[in-house]
C-alpha cells in the first residue's frame, strides 16, 4: 500500500499529512496526547532524573489522571527503545526514571 498523495487531500491538510505521516491509519487517526502535556511531561520526567517514578505526583503537576501518566509512560516505553535490554536484571517495585541522550 502507498502513503496518501499530497494531491489526494485538501490544500488545508498538508500540514497533518505531513506531521502525521501519509498512511490512512496514522493521518486519520484522532490524537489521543497533546503535544504540549507530553513535553512537559518529557522535561519532568527528566528533571527527576533516577527519582522514584511517582505515576500521582506527576500526575498533579500536569493536571491529568494518573492513568493518563501510565499511558505517556507506556508510549515514551515503546517509542525509546534501548538498544540493549538487560535479561538478568530483576523486576523493582520502585522504577526509576532515566533519560539519557545516546549520541
Amino acid at each position: 500500500m502507498h502513503p496518501i498523495d499530497g494531491l489526494e487531500i485538501a490544500d488545508n491538510d498538508i500540514i497533518p499529512l505531513w506531521v502525521r505521516g501519509g498512511f490512512p491509519d496514522s493521518f486519520l487517526a484522532v490524537p489521543s496526547h497533546t503535544a504540549e502535556t507530553l513535553r512537559r511531561f518529557w522535561t519532568m520526567l527528566a528533571h527527576h532524573q533516577s527519582g522514584l517514578l511517582n505515576a500521582a505526583e506527576f500526575a498533579r503537576a500536569l493536571g491529568v489522571d494518573g492513568k493518563t501518566v501510565a499511558s505517556y509512560l507506556d508510549l515514551l516505553a515503546g517509542l525509546l527503545q534501548p538498544r540493549q535490554s538487560n535479561l538478568g536484571k530483576r523486576l523493582v517495585r520502585s522504577p526509576r526514571g532515566y533519560v539519557r541522550d545516546s549520541e
